[in-house]
């Protein structure tokens, strides 16, 4: 059961890692966008 746990943990961290990636790509992502849209005003 503990090996079980342990691999539970360990997916998790995987996840919030991928998550975490994922979420400064889309923040990356929507600075680019401002800057598009003052350069087109």
């Amino acid at each position: 059961v503990q090996e079980y746990v342990h691999k539970l943990q360990e997916a998790h961290k995987e996840q919030e890692y991928i998550i975490s990636i994922f979420s400064e790509e889309k923040q990356h992502h929507g600075k680019e966008v401002e800057a598009l849209k003052k350069r087109l005003k």
